[in-house]
């Protein structure tokens, strides 16, 4: 039979004759003239019309769990059908529309439709015995809308071979998995047969692209360059990615590695994501314009990657540098999904407006909103699907930032403190435990004296926009600081305010995490325990048991319930949730993180210690660590303990390493993960670095799992110490930003 006349009947013909036409020996003497204009839609049988599924409701595709019914796996085997019946197709328009492809091509092509003519009568038999009829739902349209209007045989085989087909080496193995799981053998059988002419299908169109792409490209990137939007690379594979099929299909090592690791939105829109760790810099400056020093600028580029434990595989995270194939591998083995990564920096190191591909985004997430960070994504705010997103930033021309700026500061957290207690019958302080709020420099002078006189070992003097330990002064009766005048007079000056505060003899450092969600409901998402050093500055967020390490009488303190019948935590809840509702009847939506502080009360010995606990020490309207912390807690073995190391170039070196990178290859030469499988892989022991390190690299984080905390410690080459913070690195005066 001639190809051209097979591949009319396959496209055009209404009858299962036509779609079922076979022949033993093709022939392709009289090709005949190239189909200039694809069909609006192939020739298909009245039940089987693809303009059903514009007109009628959608069946979703079957879950895993609803495969335990024979009718759900019928409706499976139906979707699989028609995407057969539309590959047909395609490879029949492709065979009328390129008449001058090589012959050995075009009859492999032909050979190719004869084994989906096989695959689709097994779906239907199949579907059929399991009493589905084939038509019995409305059929999916995406591949013809593809790649009907494909201009080159090179475009067919990047879109068919090496993307559809590639990723149904994936759904055929996992699929034939999930039916032997419920006993549908018959059916697992089926998409065995499938997987192997697959992998033929694959090879054959392997074969081709590397023939017609650019040869001085390697095949990865050449791939990339000739897919054509919706298409993307993350069609090319299903939701369990198999390197063997991949390899026996003919692929090289560096393709697999790329293409496991690569993502895109397969459809919904994605959420935005980047990492502005300036925002309360460019809140408290109340407009576009902020600058981060060169250090702070370093660390916002070593730590650019972070978001993506925020995000899903469907997001796009914005960087001032694409992470590595090998540190997203890491990522991928222990199971952490891998969203798209877009380059968008400035000469300084500093984000850029993205230049996005998508025509829909469902919402912007940066690290926190800001003047700046509007700005940045001002460019492709008309690309939100709902408004609302921008509606509630605090920068948004319907919301300006004057309304939430407040919440940023230290003073108006230890207004909300006094009020909270006073309405919420939480525990209350003593007077010299809560900080002080000056308008004036005399007031500074005045309560430092004061507190002093009544028998105060030491004060802190704060700036109410200062993070983590940074731009604050402390100081003992009697002693003199030069720098504490121009201090106060410039932050008075800058922010209003400054506080005063009694250096309490700190225990623990809480994070509470909530949300306020779209309809400014608020949500508490979990609690997290961080860890500083003597300087208050950050060094660690524990990682599932935050508890862990604490002192037996700290434990029972916390557990004491008050009045109400509320423990501690649960009285942090209740002032977080009053805070969140502060900042949803401003118009805020997003994130939240309140730190709190378990302290000891100056006078009492220790083995009968009485402690006092800061519900609220300050609020980040925004993501924080320990938010990061919580996503990180999904990946780790209920029974571990975590540690999320911040570490840095300096601090490495008092370890003996000349580099991050030298610290890196140390640590994990002499560590291997241990892993748990039960689902996606979950880690029970070991090292991940959690941002990626190069030879110039100054700043990190890295996640150690273990039994406690000295066995954390000890994978890193910590010294472990079980006073205050569990453990010291030394000098990590380094992270402005928990």
């Amino acid at each position: 039979m001639e190809i051209r006349e097979f591949a009319e009947r396959i496209l055009l013909g209404t009858t299962w004759e036509d779609k079922y036409l076979s022949a033993t020996i093709f022939t392709d003497a009289q090709p005949g003239k190239a189909l200039l204009s694809e069909p609006h839609s192939p020739g298909r049988m009245e039940e089987l019309r693809l303009d059903r599924w514009q007109k009628e409701t959608k069946v979703a595709f079957p879950n895993s769990e609803e495969l335990r019914d024979p009718y759900m796996r019928g409706i499976v085997f139906h979707f699989f059908a028609n995407h057969e019946l539309l590959a047909m197709e395609l490879m029949a328009l492709f065979l009328m529309r390129f008449p001058d492809a090589p012959t050995e091509m075009r009859m492999g092509i032909a050979r190719t439709i004869q084994e989906e003519q096989t695959h689709m009568q097994l779906y239907a038999h199949r579907m059929q015995h399991l009493g589905v009829k084939f038509g019995a739902i409305a059929v999916n349209d995406f591949f013809w809308t593809c790649m009907s209007k494909m201009s080159s045989p090179l475009e067919f085989v990047t879109h068919m071979s090496m993307t559809f087909e590639q990723a149904n080496l994936d759904f055929s193995l996992s699929y034939s998995k999930l039916l032997r799981k419920v006993g549908d053998d018959e059916g697992a059988a089926i998409l065995d047969q499938v997987y192997r002419d697959e992998i033929g299908h694959v090879k054959h169109g392997l074969k081709w692209f590397r023939m017609w792409k650019d040869y001085k490209k390697p095949d990865w990137q050449a791939y990339l360059e000739s897919l054509n939007f919706p298409v993307t690379a993350s069609r090319a594979k299903g939701f369990e990615y198999s390197e063997e099929a991949r390899r026996l299909a003919g692929f090289d090592e560096d393709y697999i590695r790329e293409l496991a690791v690569y993502s895109h939105s397969k459809g919904r829109p994605p959420k935005i994501f980047c990492f502005n760790p300036g925002c309360e810099g460019s809140v408290a400056r109340g407009k576009p314009g902020f600058r981060l020093g060169t250090k702070e600028l370093s660390l916002a580029h070593d730590l650019t990657a972070l978001p993506l434990f925020l995000a899903s595989q469907d997001d796009i995270v914005v960087v001032t540098e694409a992470p590595g194939t090998s540190f997203l591998e890491s990522l991928r083995k222990v199971g952490f999904s891998i969203p798209e990564f877009i380059v968008a920096k400035s000469a300084a190191h500093d984000l850029a407006a993205p230049k996005l591909s998508v025509p829909k985004v469902m919402a912007f997430e940066p690290w926190g909103w800001s003047p700046d960070v509007a700005k940045l994504f001002q460019p492709v705010a008309e690309k939100l699907v709902s408004k609302s997103d921008w509606q509630h930033s605090m920068v948004s021309p319907q919301f300006p930032s004057e309304q939430l700026q407040e919440f940023f500061s230290k003073s108006v957290a230890a207004k909300l403190l006094i009020e909270a207690q006073e309405n919420l019958g939480i525990e209350k302080l003593l007077p010299h435990e809560l900080p002080y709020v000056c308008t004036q420099k005399d007031q500074v002078f005045e309560t430092l004296e004061r507190l002093f006189a009544e028998g105060s070992k030491m004060c802190v003097i704060k700036a109410p926009y200062s993070t983590s330990g940074q731009r604050r002064i402390k100081l003992r009766p009697g002693e003199k600081n030069g720098g504490l005048e121009p201090f106060v007079c410039n932050t008075l000056a800058d922010e209003g305010s400054v506080l005063v505060e009694n250096w309490l003899d700190k225990c623990a450092d809480f994070s509470l995490q909530l949300k306020v969600d779209d309809s400014g409901n608020s949500i508490i998402l979990g609690h997290t325990r961080f860890l500083t050093d003597q300087k208050g500055q950050y060094l660690a967020s524990a990682v599932g048991r935050f508890l862990d390490g604490l002192e037996k009488d700290e434990l029972r303190y916390l557990y004491r319930k008050n009045d109400a019948g509320l423990t501690v935590l649960e009285q942090l809840e209740e002032i977080g949730l009053f805070v969140a509702q502060k900042l949803a009847s401003k118009g805020y939506r997003g994130p939240i993180g309140i730190d709190a502080l378990l302290f000891r009360r100056a006078g009492n010995h220790k083995e009968t210690a009485q402690f006092g606990f800061r519900y609220l020490v300050e609020i980040n309207p925004r993501y924080t660590m320990g938010r990061l912390a919580l996503e990180l807690a999904k990946r780790l073995y209920p029974g571990s303990l975590g540690l999320w190391y911040h570490v840095n170039k300096w601090s490495v070196a008092k370890l003996g390493y000349e580099s991050l990178q030298h610290f890196q290859e140390a640590v994990l030469a002499k560590n291997s993960l241990a892993l748990e499988h039960h689902g996606a892989p979950q880690i029970r022991r070991g090292v991940i670095f959690t941002t990626p390190i190069k030879k110039e690299t100054l700043f990190a984080t890295v996640l150690v799992a273990g039994r406690n905390q000295a066995d954390c410690a000890e994978q890193i080459g910590i010294e472990y110490s079980p006073e205050k913070t569990g453990f010291q690195i030394p000098d990590l005066s380094f992270h402005p930003w928990k």
